[in-house]
């Protein structure tokens, strides 16, 4: 697995032909064979949609939009990556990625979350990352958008909820 290249973006909306196409341009100069794009406000991807942003290389996995939720999007470039297990959960898509090279197989879990900007959901969101942590075994990646905050610091204003700090 050295040497591979995961691109993990907060898209903010990617209804733009020339924000796809911005997308795809870091994907092929980093030579990026993982992508997990968060936030992408689009409800349901066109072919054209995805061969802008991936090209035919890309398996995929998305969360239709749902609210303030955002759009989960996981690709594992086939020629290095195959893809299996995919679950959809409310607030996150994990799959389990295996190499695909003659060096041996190497084999780990990608989790990608997006946690709720509403406070009310953010206890479902913290119950739903137990129950993953206690269900997926070896190694694990967890990436994504968490919306929550771990020091006062990183608040932009003086509003703190610090029992979910």
């Amino acid at each position: 697995m050295s040497g591979e290249q995961f691109l993990i973006w907060n898209a903010r909306g990617l209804n733009s032909q020339a924000r796809r196409i911005a997308v795809r341009d870091v994907i092929v100069l980093e030579r990026v064979s993982v992508v997990c794009l968060l936030e992408t406000k689009v409800a349901v991807f066109s072919v054209n949609m995805i061969n802008e942003l991936l090209g035919p290389d890309f398996d995929y996995s998305y969360l239709p939009l749902v609210g303030s939720l955002g759009v989960f999007w996981l690709d594992g470039g086939r020629d290095k990556w195959q893809t299996s297990q995919v679950a959809f959960d409310v607030f996150s898509i994990t799959l389990c990625l295996a190499t695909v090279d003659q060096n041996g197989d190497y084999i780990c879990w990608l989790t990608v979350v997006y946690g709720p900007i509403d406070h009310a959901l953010k206890e479902g969101f913290l119950s739903e990352l137990e129950g993953l942590a206690a269900t997926y075994t070896g190694p694990w990646l967890i990436c994504g958008d968490f919306n929550l905050i771990y020091q006062a610091q990183d608040k932009n204003n003086a509003k703190l909820n610090r029992h979910l700090m």
